[in-house]
């Protein structure tokens, strides 16, 4: 059924955008990441902190990140 409606598609650049999706399917899916336990731990409490609003904005975290470089 899918096939059939690709089969009549007239205009090149959806056939072509349609190719680029298929591959990046493909890819993604020949790319698969295995996360250690400390990862999953580390994201595990990145998003806790996001639950209890535990966070900053992006002008607060260049901030920090200014003021770490200048004191490497």
């Amino acid at each position: 059924m899918i096939l059939e409606k690709i089969k009549v598609i007239k205009d090149e650049s959806i056939l072509e955008d349609l190719l680029k999706i298929i591959e990046l399917e493909i890819e993604l899916d020949k790319e698969l990441i295995y996360l250690s336990a400390e990862q999953k731990s580390a994201i595990n409490e990145g998003l806790k902190n996001i639950e209890d609003g535990d966070t900053f904005t992006n002008k607060e975290a260049y901030k920090l990140v200014d003021e770490w470089l200048e004191n490497r």
